[in-house]
């Protein structure tokens, strides 16, 4: 049963085997899908009934059981191989074709009724009858009112639609790589909402059968219920599955601090920030200080950045701890002008940071640096990445200090200090001779985030610390600083 782009972008929550049910958002289109670089699809199928997925059985009636979606009958799969990406990657949505027959002599039916549910689920064929097997499942619930949808009376001819039925899941679903997955599809509300349609596939043994040979259609359960058993389908169904990259796991260290007691935590715009721009955000106040254990040094290297933040109380991350901070593989970039002093990680080689500093003016030393692409800069260098106006408008820096060590000085500032504000390292470099400190990863000194004493609030307590405080300019830059150290 055809019916164009069943486009589910839903808040469907996903739900493991153990799960509930959850709603999702349907549209559907006849245009078909182009698939991305990423993407896994196959895009042959039969015109006629006789060849699709199933048997090829005479009357070709008998391929039901393999090809519809529908109220009596089980779940329609696919199962497919992921790629070599070394992250891995979700999965972020599939899609399906209703039958478009041209050389079959036997009629196609099809209805779409509101009230009607269709569940998607993605799948692990390998725990097959097991409860591993439903790796996460949604539900789209028919309005009646959807944009190109299938008749909501009982319907046949002799072609289908041809429509393409597109569900985006609204939870993705992170898929390891170089692995077989599968989904599935079932019309599950029975008669009190009917739902059914012919699913456009090929099956093995006809003429230009097995398209895709790295995986192959399923059935699982019966009568509009899913089980947990897959049951191989002779053929390939016309499918798309769309995957993207994870998003990049960012630890997020900080201390507990609310100066302002106004009930949230300093710098936790920051935090709102990175999630914005589609990180996925781990910040526990106070959770990474001395001391870290093997667990801990574990965790942070299976990150993809870490960003020390201006919020850290430093002395609760040096000593013996140094070392084990300094020895992360993993990217580290450091926002804290106190933290990378040669009494504390060692990064440059002063010990003398200020609270006075105001939101100095930028000057870029390497304009051809990647992370200032598309950073505007004026014929001197200089761009203003600050906002003076969040919190009390300062920012910490280190007292007229340029010398980069080992490192490679990006840019400095210009105002109160001319100082060093943005410095890398590369891995495997001591950080300054003398140091002894060395970096077990890329890392990179960029100040931001507002100083807190000695100015206060106009309640008389102390300014929050650490609160976000870069303008248009100075985002695009920790855009740039971000992808640069995680590439």
């Amino acid at each position: 049963m055809c019916r164009r782009l069943l486009y589910l972008i839903s808040c469907v929550v996903l739900l493991s085997a153990a799960g509930g049910v959850q709603a999702a958002v349907l549209q559907i289109t006849p245009t078909a899908p182009v698939p991305g670089a990423m993407d896994i699809a196959n895009l042959v199928g039969s015109v006629d009934d006789a060849d699709n997925v199933g048997t090829g059985l005479n009357p070709p009636y008998e391929n039901d059981a393999t090809t519809y979606v529908a109220h009596d009958r089980g779940g329609q799969g696919q199962t497919f191989l992921t790629g070599d990406n070394k992250a891995g990657y979700v999965i972020t949505g599939v899609w399906v074709r209703h039958v478009s027959y041209t050389g079959s002599a036997d009629q196609t039916w099809y209805r779409m009724q509101a009230g009607s549910q269709l569940q998607i689920r993605v799948t692990n064929p390998a725990a097959s009858g097991t409860d591993g097997f439903v790796l996460a499942s949604e539900i789209y619930q028919v309005t009646g009112t959807e944009e190109n949808a299938l008749p909501s009376a009982t319907t046949n001819n002799k072609t289908g639609t041809g429509l393409w039925f597109h569900v985006t899941l609204g939870t993705p679903v992170a898929l390891a790589a170089n692995t077989l997955y599968g989904f599935d599809l079932t019309s599950i509300s029975g008669l009190a909402g009917v739902l059914f349609f012919e699913t456009m596939g090929i099956r093995d043994g006809a003429t230009g059968g097995n398209p895709y040979a790295d995986g192959a259609a399923y059935v699982t359960g019966s009568a509009g219920k899913a089980d947990n058993t897959l049951t191989p389908a002779p053929g390939d169904h016309v499918f798309v599955v769309e995957l993207a990259k994870p998003p990049l796991k960012v630890i997020y260290v900080t201390s507990v601090k609310d100066n302002d007691k106004d009930g949230v935590q300093d710098d936790q715009s920051w935090v709102d920030w990175l999630k914005a721009e589609g990180f996925d955000v781990d910040a526990r106040p106070d959770f990474w200080k001395d001391p870290l254990d093997a667990n801990d040094i574990a965790e942070l290297n299976a990150a993809d950045l870490i960003i020390a933040s201006r919020g850290m109380a430093t002395g609760d991350y040096d000593g013996a701890e140094t070392a084990k901070w300094n020895g992360l593989t993993k990217p580290i970039l450091c926002t804290n002008a106190w933290m990378i002093r040669n009494n504390r990680w060692k990064w440059m080689n002063s010990g003398d940071a200020r609270k006075d500093a105001d939101s100095p003016t930028m000057m870029v030393l390497d304009p051809n640096h990647p992370i200032f692409a598309g950073v505007e800069l004026d014929p001197d260098g200089l761009v203003e990445v600050l906002d003076p106006n969040v919190a009390s408008g300062h920012t910490s820096f280190l007292n007229n200090f340029l010398d980069p060590g080992n490192g490679t000085l990006l840019a400095q500032s210009l105002g109160v200090y001319n100082t060093a504000w943005i410095v890398e390292w590369q891995a495997g470099v001591e950080y300054y001779a003398g140091a002894v400190e060395v970096a077990g990863g890329k890392r990179m000194l960029f100040m931001a985030g507002t100083q807190d004493d000695p100015y206060t609030v106009a309640n008389g307590n102390t300014a929050p610390v650490g609160v976000f405080n870069l303008n248009e300019a100075g985002q695009q830059l920790l855009r740039n600083v971000i992808a640069y150290l995680t590439e």
